[in-house]
């Protein structure tokens, strides 16, 4: 019962103290309104649906809101832009985290005031799961991401190669290769020349953040070297050549790597479908019958 009280006394602190907050910064600007829109349009779950809405206020607070240099904020920022979750944006994420959080610790009040322990088990599995909830889904969404990057980025520098050696400029090649190709590297390099058309004078900084929002070193690597040779004039189709086999190797050894692990995964997936129906087929009658003796 204390615990219960004494949650209940943090949220209602918490969400006076963010309600305080969103009253003194304002509405959302239209560009931060449109994301907010275009994320809850496109969340295909209808718990991700409730839980962006929930936090879209909370977006509109000041401590959400004001950017940090922190060594933490870029890690979170870069691991945002690697799995493509909550817009990539990282007021957005913290937003979902908050809501995510309170609802977590109402749940975990509501369940401690019962005398009933299993339901206090099970609010703190669901407490846990929700409070978790947002970090899963950037978490699986990296991993998902970063599959595709790797499996892209091959492709993606041997076409490369082609508008280079017919003596295309570096940005026209980019363009003619991805307007050729699917998948998260052309999206990132259509983005990157987009914001280089709009403003040429953030050229070098386009490229880098290229690299950045793929999220793999081999991705911040294959944009810097391309931004080196462009700036400096040097031929690239060389380099280019020779990164393409590096990544293609890379990605050859990844795929072996998983194959190896494939008779293991299907061990498991066997016994865990198989097993069961085993002893209800066999075991189950036989024991049954010794049982009857």
């Amino acid at each position: 019962m204390i615990l219960s009280l004494f949650i209940v006394a943090a949220l209602v602190v918490l969400v006076a103290f963010f309600a305080a907050d969103t009253r003194n910064s304002g509405e959302l600007p239209p560009e931060k309104r449109e994301m907010w829109e275009k994320a809850i349009s496109n969340e295909r779950s209808a718990v991700g649906r409730i839980l962006l809405q929930v936090a879209r206020p909370v977006s509109r607070s000041s401590i959400v809101a004001k950017e940090s240099a922190t060594p933490q904020w870029r890690t979170l920022k870069r691991k945002l832009a690697a799995s493509g979750a909550f817009s990539a944006d990282v007021e957005m994420f913290i937003s979902v985290q908050v809501a995510c959080t309170v609802i977590g610790l109402m749940t975990l009040a509501f369940t401690a005031a019962s005398d009933s322990k299993n339901m206090l088990i099970g609010g703190l599995f669901f407490s846990f799961g929700i409070v978790a909830y947002p970090w899963n889904i950037v978490s699986k969404g990296a991993q998902r991401r970063t599959a595709q990057v790797l499996d892209n980025l091959p492709d993606f520098a041997e076409l490369l190669q082609m508008p280079l050696a017919a003596g295309m400029g570096i940005p026209p090649a980019l363009r003619f290769t991805a307007e050729r190709l699917t998948g998260p590297v052309a999206e990132e390099v259509s983005r990157m020349l987009d914001v280089i058309r709009i403003n040429p004078s953030e050229e070098a900084a386009a490229f880098v953040e290229a690299g950045e929002r793929l999220g793999v070193p081999e991705a911040r690597a294959f944009f810097t070297a391309l931004l080196q040779s462009h700036t400096e004039g040097a031929s690239v189709t060389a380099n280019l050549a020779r990164q393409a086999e590096m990544l293609r190797s890379a990605s050859f050894q990844r795929k072996r790597a998983d194959l190896k692990k494939l008779p293991i995964k299907l061990v498991l997936i066997i016994g865990m479908h198989f097993l069961p129906a085993l002893f209800i087929l066999v075991l189950l009658p036989t024991a049954l019958s010794l049982g009857g003796m």
